[in-house]
């Protein structure tokens, strides 16, 4: 298809080609699986430029029935892969350790969702201060940005002291943030792109690097 020009109307420059010829004295018109109430429908036709129109059919012989047909299986290959709508492709999300109740609420910030992880506890007390923090984190991810400013200066200080106890514990806290395709409902699917934070409450000695790849 050529594009309209001022005064003119698109110009369809694609020849609509038989594969097996409307008439039997055409190219390939007397192929054994010649079926007339077929001859016009799709999968007896093909688009063709105006030069390989005119090359199957001189040369009828090299480009036969079942030739064509691959060909024409081919190209709809092509272009079902080309207009696929793919999966964005995601980088992982690297988790960086926190030092402060700032930096932990600059990931939570603008997240719609989070993910939380931790090491595991050894003791109950241990077990309570994992859970505790996680819930406090988990709290401020549901309510951080409807916070007023004076609300977060003071959330963050706060943050600040649950971090010194879980250090004086030998725990600290990785965080990051990225975003993930979400899906809804059941039919039809809604899928939506939210930033999200990814929390991992690590032992201090733990030097290994925490990345998130789902």
């Amino acid at each position: 298809m050529a594009s309209s020009v001022d005064g003119d109307v698109e110009a369809v420059v694609g020849d609509e080609c038989h594969i097996i010829a409307a008439e039997r004295s055409g190219p390939r018109g007397m192929h054994t699986n010649r079926d007339e109430k077929g001859i016009d429908c799709h999968s007896n036709l093909v688009i063709m430029c105006k030069v390989h129109h005119k090359q199957i059919d001189d040369q009828f012989h090299e480009f036969t029935v079942e030739r064509l047909r691959e060909i024409k299986r081919q190209h709809e290959l092509w272009v079902a892969e080309k207009l696929e709508v793919k999966p964005k492709k995601r980088e992982p999300i690297r988790l960086r350790r926190i030092e402060s109740g700032g930096e932990l609420f600059s990931c939570i910030e603008g997240s719609s969702a989070h993910v939380a992880t931790h090491a595991e506890p050894t003791t109950a007390e241990e077990a309570d201060l994992l859970g505790g923090i996680l819930q406090d984190i988990s709290d401020y991810g549901d309510l951080y940005n409807d916070l007023e400013p004076a609300q977060r200066v003071r959330s963050a200080f706060d943050m600040n002291q649950s971090l010194t106890s879980l250090h004086e514990a030998g725990f600290c806290i990785h965080a990051g943030k990225g975003i993930r395709t979400m899906q809804f409902g059941i039919a039809p699917v809604q899928k939506v792109d939210w930033q999200i934070f990814v929390v991992h409450v690590a032992r201090v000695d733990d030097a290994r690097v925490f990345i998130y790849y789902r």
